[in-house]
């Protein structure tokens, strides 16, 4: 098994090798989900251990595939009161007007 160091390089300087390691590495972190699991399932466990060690591994997976396990975020864009958004089509010369006046 190569030093994890090699294995790093691999991924940064071998294209034909980066694919490789970055599906491995998602791999990876779907299994921390089942390890997730099996902590929060353990009933002899420290509750505040266990809580710990989920919101770590949680964490560290938002952090490296934000896609899958990030926060989702929803942005809407409104108007004044709620409302749609008004606009007005002006040249830059009626822009120029309106700063001077």
């Amino acid at each position: 098994m190569p030093d994890e160091r090699t294995v790093r390089r691999w991924a940064l300087e071998r294209e034909d090798f980066s694919p490789q390691y970055a599906r491995a590495r998602e791999i990876g972190y779907r299994a921390m989900e089942d390890g997730i699991l099996e902590i929060a399932d353990d009933k002899e466990g420290d509750v505040q251990r266990a809580r710990l060690q989920i919101d770590a591994r949680k964490w560290l997976m938002s952090k490296a595939l934000p896609k899958v396990y990030g926060d989702k975020v929803a942005l809407e864009h409104t108007g004044a009161n709620g409302g749609p958004i008004q606009t007005e089509d002006k040249t830059w010369r009626q822009v120029l007007r309106d700063e001077d006046s």
